[in-house]
């Protein structure tokens, strides 16, 4: 019986709060605010993080095209460079563009 006297008083006490107004409550809703803050936070963040291997995907995506259009580009290179180093090639060149003919050749003209 002690037990429930004592509860009886201390709701009887004037300027002590118990129940749902006492500092608990205030603590619960602290505890509530500080818990919404953070789950907000860490969702915000997931979603940048998104958006951020989003974009990298994109730049990896593009960086490819272009070191495959660079390695294509890269073998053409190779491939005329073998061509120009011929004794033909440079035959050819001197031919086209540049007019010259060999000793004893006879060039015609049309027009």
């Amino acid at each position: 019986m002690t037990r429930t006297r004592n509860v009886d008083e201390r709701a009887a006490r004037p300027g002590r709060r118990s129940g749902i107004h006492g500092r608990g409550l205030w603590v619960r809703l602290l505890l509530g605010l500080v818990s919404i803050v953070l789950v907000s936070m860490a969702v915000m963040t997931y979603f940048e993080q998104e958006n951020q291997r989003a974009r990298i995907l994109d730049r990896q995506a593009q960086l490819a095209a272009i070191a495959t259009e660079a390695a294509r580009d890269f073998r053409d290179v190779q491939d005329k460079m073998a061509i120009v180093d011929t004794d033909a090639y440079v035959e050819q060149v001197a031919r086209d563009q540049l007019g010259m003919v060999k000793p004893g050749e006879t060039v015609f003209l049309s027009p």
